[in-house]
C-alpha cells in the first residue's frame, strides 16, 4: 500500500518486559509474538493503517487520519487485553505512541525526525499505555471513540531533547487508567540541554556509542569540526539517561583558556562546592567520590587536550560510580578510554534515484534543514541530483550541510551547488544562537587550524594538492618542502590523522592510504600562496610521472595483479599531474607525457581510465618530447578503440606508427593489433588477420613472447569475427599455451576468452570453463575489456547449453558493466545479442527495448557499410541465432 505524505499520524508500538521473557521461554514468545503481530496488525490495517516497519517487538505504522489512528490503538489495545496468553509467558502489554506530523518522504522512506519523536514519545510510556502528542490532540479530542477521553499528562521533554511537548494519554472501555510517571527527562538528575534542532542520520551510530559506553569508563567521541560530535554525545546521553540514577551532566570546555578555568567550568555544571585545602580539580573529583552512577560529559576537550586527560584520569581512579563521555578532535591518550571515531553523515552514491538518495543521512539532514528554511522545500525527482552533489561535495559534513541548507530560503540547490567552489563565502549564515565558531565553515577549520603546530600546519598545507587519496611516501616526496624532513612529515602526518585532520583508510594490498576531505583540501590550498602552490603541484606532478615510470613495467610481467589496483588508487593524482603540466597558458611540462607513455599498456587493460590522458596529450603533441610521441599516439589508439570510435583508433594507430620514434618493436607491435581488430570490427576480417599474423611472426623474430602471444589472440579474434572458427582454433590454442607459460594475467583473460569463442560451437562446456578462467582472472583486476566481453561470451554459451537464465543473466551483468566502463564498443554488440535471444525465445516486448537502447547506444562511426548492413550487427546476428536456436 502506498505509504500516505503531508499531515499524518504516526503510530510506533513496543513490548514491554518482552527481554526477560525471550530469555526464559523463547519458544511460547516465538508464538505469543506471532499473535500480538496479528492482532496490531489487523487492528492498524482495518483502520486504514500502513505498517511500514518492525523492530523487534514492536512496530512502526502510519495513518492518513488521526480519528482512525486513536481507534487502532483502542482496538488493538483491547485485543491484546482481551487475548489468552497462557501462564507461561504471562498478559503481553504493549506500549504505544501517536504522534502527527507532516510525513515527509525521501523516496520510498520517510525522513527520520517525526519517526524519532514519536518513538520516544512511546519510550516514555509503559505496557498497555497509550500516549498522544498534543498535535494529535487537537485533531480529535472532539471525536473520540464512545466512552474515551484524553487525559493531559502536561508538558514533558522527551529524550530527544528538544522542547517540551505536551502528551496526553488515551483512557477507555478495556485500557488501563494507572501507570507510575513518564520517563522523560524531568524524571532524572542532571543538565542536559534543549536542543532546538532535531537530531537526524545517526542510527547507525547510536548503537555503537551505546555498546562503547557500556564497556568503557572513558569514551571518547572523535572527529573533525563540524562533524556532529556534540549532537551525538548529547543523545547518548538522553538515551542512557535510566542507567544514571545520579543522572547526565555536560560541561561545555570550549570557553575554557586554560586548565584551572576548565576545572571550574566542570565545577560550575555539577554544581560542586570548592572544598577547604583543595584545589578546584580535587574538589570535583572528591564530590564525584559518592555518586554511584553518574554520567559526565566533557564537550570540546581538543584545545585542553592535556588537562582533561588529567582530570578525567583522576575521576576514572577515584570515582568508581562515574563514567566519562568526551568529545575531542583528538584521543585524550588516558588509559582504558575506548575511542569511537565519528565520521561524516552518509552520502547518496552518484546518479541514485529518489529513493536512495532519501535514504542518505547527509540528505535526510539537507531536506529537513531546507524544510525549516523554506517550508514548501520537498526533495523531488528535478531538485535530488543538486541536494545529493551539495552533500558529496560538503563530505556529508553536518555543519557545512546545515550551512548550506540556510541558503535554501533564497537560492535553489541547483544554484547552491554551483557555488560550492567558493564553499567559505558560501557557507556563512549559521544560527544565531550558535557559537561564534560554527557561524561559518571557515571559522569551524579556523579553531581546527589554530590548534596546529607550525610544522604540523606546513604538513597539512602540502598536503592540499593531493586531490584524492595518497599514501605516506607519496605524502613526505610531495609535503617535504621548506626544511621538512622525511620523518617531519610523517610524524605530522600521523598527528593530523590523531586531530581529525585527515582520514586514513584501507588500500589495496594492507596498505595504509590517507585523504583530506574536500572542504579540508579546500581550507588547505587557501592558505598557501600561488607561487607556493605551484610549487608543491610541481612536485606532485613529478611524483607521479616517477610512479608511473616505476609501474608501467610491471603491468606485462606477472606482477600485473599486484600493481593494477596501485595505479587504480592514484587515479585522481595521476588525473591532476596530467591536467596541471598540461594547463592553459603555460608550456607543457614533460610529467603528462611521460605518464601516458610510462602506463601506455595499462590503456590495454583499463582503457578508459587513460584515454582522457592520452587525447589531451594529442592535442598538444607538437610539444611532446620526440621520443614518447609514438607512445602517447598508441595509447590513443586503444582509448579511442574501446570506446566504439574505430576512425579515431585507425587515425591514431597509423600516425603513432608512421612517427619517427615508432621503433620499439613492443609499441609496434601492439598498435598493429589495434588496427587488426579495426579491420575485423568493420567488415575486413581477412585483413585484420593477416596484419596479427605479420606482426606476430616480426615478434617472434625478436623473442618478445607475450606479444606473440597477444597478436595470436587477435588473429583469432579476426578470424572468430568471419565465422570461420576452424581458422580461429590453432593461433587460440596456442595463445592459451604461452598465457599459460609466462603467466601474464591480462594475456591470459584475453586467450582464454579468445579460445572459448573459437570452441564454443563444437564445445560449449569445454567453452564455458575457458570463460570462467577469464572471467576470474578478469575480476581480480586482469582486464576490464576483457571482463566486458567474456560476460558477453558466458551469455552467449550458456544459452548454447539450454541455460536460459544464466545466460540473461551474464547478459544482463555485461551491459552493466559495459556501460559503467564507457565500452560502447562491446554495449552495442551485446544489445543486439541479447535482443536477438529473447526475440528467438518469444518476448517480444524486451526484445524491442533491447533493439531500441542498442539504436542509441551503438556507435555510428563503427558502421562501416557492407553489402547494405552493418558487419558488427550480422555478426552479433548470427551468433546469438545460433546459440538461441
Amino acid at each position: 500500500m502506498e505509504l500516505p505524505h503531508g499531515t499524518v499520524t504516526f503510530l510506533f508500538t513496543d513490548l514491554e518486559g518482552s527481554t526477560r521473557r525471550w530469555e526464559a521461554h523463547p519458544a511460547e514468545m516465538k508464538d505469543a509474538l506471532a499473535r500480538h503481530d496479528v492482532i496490531v496488525r489487523g487492528a492498524v490495517e482495518s483502520h486504514g493503517g500502513v505498517v511500514f516497519s518492525t523492530m523487534g517487538d514492536g512496530m512502526a505504522a502510519v495513518f492518513a487520519s488521526a480519528r482512525e489512528a486513536v481507534r487502532a490503538v483502542l482496538a488493538a489495545q483491547q485485543g491484546l487485553g482481551a487475548e489468552q496468553w497462557g501462564e507461561v509467558t504471562g498478559p503481553l502489554a504493549a506500549r504505544m505512541g501517536l504522534l502527527t506530523d507532516e510525513g515527509v518522504l525521501g523516496g520510498e522512506h520517510y525522513l527520520n525526525q517525526p519517526l524519532n519523536r514519536c518513538a520516544r514519545l512511546m519510550a516514555a510510556g509503559h505496557g498497555g499505555q497509550v500516549l498522544v502528542s498534543g498535535a494529535t490532540e487537537q485533531l480529535v479530542r472532539d471525536d473520540l471513540p464512545g466512552g474515551c477521553a484524553l487525559v493531559e499528562l502536561g508538558e514533558h521533554r522527551l529524550r530527544d531533547l528538544a522542547r517540551p511537548v505536551r502528551i496526553f494519554q488515551l483512557a477507555g472501555p478495556g485500557l488501563r487508567g494507572q501507570f507510575p510517571p513518564l520517563r522523560t527527562l524531568e524524571g532524572f538528575a542532571g543538565n542536559l540541554p534543549v536542543q532546538l534542532s532535531s537530531f537526524v542520520g545517526r542510527d547507525r551510530e547510536m548503537p555503537g556509542l551505546a555498546a562503547a559506553m557500556a564497556g568503557s569508563a572513558l569514551v571518547t567521541v572523535t572527529g573533525p569540526g563540524g562533524v556532529g560530535k556534540t549532537r551525538l554525545a548529547l543523545q547518548a546521553a538522553a538515551d542512557q539517561l535510566p542507567s544514571f540514577s545520579d543522572g547526565a551532566w555536560l560541561c561545555e570546555l570550549a570557553p575554557a583558556a586554560d586548565q584551572e578555568t576548565m576545572a571550574q567550568a566542570v565545577a560550575a555544571a555539577l554544581r560542586a562546592r570548592p572544598r577547604p585545602g583543595l584545589s578546584v580539580a580535587g574538589s570535583v573529583v572528591e564530590f564525584l567520590r559518592t555518586r554511584t552512577a553518574l554520567l559526565l560529559v566533557l564537550d570540546n576537550c581538543e584545545h585542553l587536550a592535556a588537562a582533561a586527560a588529567s582530570l578525567a584520569a583522576d575521576i576514572l581512579r577515584g570515582c568508581p560510580g562515574v563514567r566519562i563521555l568526551a568529545t575531542s578532535q583528538q584521543p585524550l591518550g588516558v588509559g582504558g578510554e575506548q575511542v569511537f571515531g565519528l565520521r561524516p553523515l552518509s552520502l547518496p552514491p552518484p546518479g541514485a534515484g529518489l529513493a536512495a538518495v532519501g535514504a542518505s543521512g547527509a540528505v535526510s539532514l539537507f531536506a529537513q534543514r531546507a524544510a525549516a528554511a523554506r517550508s514548501d522545500f520537498t526533495l523531488t525527482p528535478a531538485n535530488v541530483a543538486a541536494v545529493g552533489e551539495i552533500c558529496r561535495r560538503l563530505d556529508g559534513i553536518p555543519l557545512a550541510i546545515e550551512l548550506a541548507a540556510a541558503r535554501v530560503a533564497a537560492m535553489r540547490p541547483a544554484e547552491i551547488a554551483a557555488l560550492l567552489d567558493e564553499r567559505f563565502r558560501l557557507l556563512t549564515r549559521g544560527r544565531a544562537d550558535a557559537s561564534a565558531r560554527q557561524q561559518t565553515l571557515q571559522a569551524t577549520l579556523e579553531w581546527s587550524y589554530a590548534l596546529l603546530g607550525p610544522a604540523e600546519r606546513r604538513v597539512f598545507d602540502g598536503l592540499g594538492v593531493f586531490p584524492g587519496s595518497f599514501d605516506a611516501e607519496a605524502a613526505a616526496a610531495v609535503a617535504g618542502t621548506g626544511g621538512l624532513q622525511r620523518w617531519d612529515v610523517l610524524d605530522g602526518l600521523t598527528s593530523l590523522v590523531g586531530k581529525s585532520l585527515v582520514a586514513v583508510e584501507e588500500g589495496p594490498g594492507q596498505t595504509s592510504r590517507y585523504r583530506l576531505l574536500e572542504t579540508m583540501r579546500a581550507y588547505a590550498r587557501q592558505q598557501l600562496a600561488a607561487a607556493e602552490l605551484g610549487r608543491l603541484l610541481d612536485r606532485h606532478a613529478e611524483y607521479y610521472a616517477a610512479f608511473a615510470e616505476r609501474a608501467g613495467p610491471e603491468l606485462v610481467g606477472p606482477s600485473q595483479l599486484e600493481w593494477q589496483p596501485r595505479i587504480r588508487a592514484e587515479r585522481d593524482n595521476l588525473q591532476a599531474a596530467v591536467t596541471w603540466a598540461l594547463a592553459e597558458g603555460s608550456q607543457p611540462r614533460p610529467a603528462a607525457f611521460r605518464i601516458v607513455t610510462a602506463l601506455a599498456f595499462f590503456a590495454a587493460t583499463s582503457p578508459t581510465i587513460i584515454r582522457g590522458w592520452a587525447e589531451a596529450c594529442v592535442a598538444r603533441i607538437g610539444e611532446c618530447p620526440p621520443e614518447l610521441r609514438a607512445t602517447v599516439l598508441g595509447a590513443a589508439a586503444y582509448g579511442a578503440f574501446w570506446a566504439g570510435d574505430l576512425p579515431l583508433a585507425q587515425r591514431r594507430a597509423e600516425d603513432a606508427l608512421q612517427d619517427p620514434g615508432a621503433s620499439d618493436p613492443l609499441l609496434t607491435g601492439v598498435i598493429r593489433g589495434v588496427l587488426a581488430q579495426i579491420c575485423a570490427l568493420t567488415g575486413q576480417p581477412e585483413r585484420g588477420a593477416g596484419i596479427a599474423r605479420q606482426a606476430r611472426q616480426q615478434a617472434a623474430e625478436q623473442g618478445i613472447e607475450s606479444l606473440v602471444g597477444m597478436l595470436l589472440t587477435t588473429e583469432a579474434v579476426a578470424w572468430t569475427a568471419a565465422g570461420d572458427y576452424a581458422a580461429a582454433r590453432p593461433p587460440a590454442i596456442e595463445a592459451v599455451e604461452i598465457a599459460r607459460r609466462i603467466q601474464n594475467p591480462a594475456l591470459s583473460a584475453f586467450a582464454f576468452c579468445t579460445a572459448a569463442a573459437a570452441i564454443w560451437p563444437g564445445d560449449p562446456q569445454a567453452a564455458l570453463a575457458l570463460i570462467e578462467d577469464a572471467l576470474a582472472l578478469a575480476r581480480a583486476g586482469a582486464s576490464d575489456p576483457v571482463l566486458d566481453n567474456a560476460l558477453t561470451w558466458a551469455g552467449l554459451i550458456r544459452a548454447r547449453t539450454g541455460d536460459l537464465p544464466g545466460a540473461l543473466a551474464a547478459l544482463q551483468e555485461a551491459m552493466a558493466q559495459q556501460y559503467a566502463d564507457g565500452n560502447r564498443l562491446s554495449l552495442g554488440i551485446t544489445l543486439r545479442i541479447a535482443a536477438v535471444i529473447f526475440a528467438r525465445l518469444g518476448e517480444a516486448e524486451p526484445a524491442a527495448v533491447l533493439s531500441g537502447a542498442f539504436s542509441a547506444h551503438f556507435p555510428p562511426s563503427i558502421s562501416a557499410v557492407h553489402k547494405g548492413e552493418r558487419m558488427e550487427i550480422r555478426q552479433a546476428q548470427s551468433i546469438a541465432r545460433h546459440a538461441a536456436g
